[in-house]
């Protein structure tokens, strides 16, 4: 073949070309951009796990849907742009909105649960303080006043525990502990006003009313009268 028939036949290939080009530069666009999106999407797994811990830990802290619903939306949208990326823009909105959306969504909501868990923490386990010592007065058998102070001293350290995952098991934990032992105080003190006493202090309903001449008389005789203050509802 000569040298005009080797250009014809070269310039009838690029002709052939021509057309593909565009897809193939958008396919090289789209190339480099999965190149940035894996890069800024390394560690997804962890994040997506840490979500989902601050999604359980919300439900044992019995938090309000609302407080979620920032989180959730985001993580929606990017799921769906990722599951749909044609274009490169798609890809790169995707990922920017993974990092400058989901997740600061992520660290406002571990924000809140850790505050969250402050007070939960405060309002389920410190009155226990109070009941185990009670108990520990009353001699009731098998340490139980013990026993619950010490569950419930643990439980309120955790609103200090240093991962969410941690705050989370320890949570489960205690409470499971907590009820078993709430069971156990039940099954062992008399159903009279004392036990409905002690009952309804443990489930933060306590009244005046519930103080009765006999209640009374339990409480000086066991030395914790003093250990009561009134506040009104």
């Amino acid at each position: 073949m000569d040298e005009v028939a080797e250009m014809t036949c070269d310039l009838k290939q690029v002709e052939e070309l021509i057309p593909q080009l565009p897809s193939a530069v958008e396919r090289r666009k789209l190339g480099e951009r999965l190149r940035e999106a894996v890069q800024a999407l390394q560690d997804a797994p962890q994040q997506i796990q840490r979500i989902r811990t601050l999604m359980e830990l919300a439900g044992v802290l019995e938090c309000s849907p609302t407080l979620l619903e920032e989180v959730r939306e985001a993580a929606l949208d990017i799921g769906e742009d990722l599951e749909n990326v044609t274009d490169p823009e798609v890809l790169r909105t995707a990922t920017d909105e993974y990092r400058r959306t989901l997740l600061p969504a992520a660290g406002r909501l571990e924000h809140a649960l850790r505050d969250r868990c402050r007070v939960f923490v405060a309002e389920r386990f410190q009155p226990q303080v109070g009941i185990g010592t009670l108990l520990t007065q009353m001699h009731v058998p098998d340490n139980l006043g013990a026993r619950l102070v010490a569950c419930a001293q643990r439980g309120m350290r955790l609103a200090t525990q240093g991962t969410v995952a941690e705050m989370l098991s320890g949570l489960r934990a205690q409470l499971a502990e907590l009820d078993a032992l709430q069971r156990e105080r039940s099954a062992r003190i008399p159903d009279d006003e004392v036990g409905s006493f002690i009952a309804a202090l443990a489930e933060k309903r306590a009244t005046l009313a519930m103080v009765t001449p006999n209640v009374t008389r339990w409480l000086v005789e066991h030395g914790a009268l003093e250990g009561f203050s009134v506040t009104p509802r």
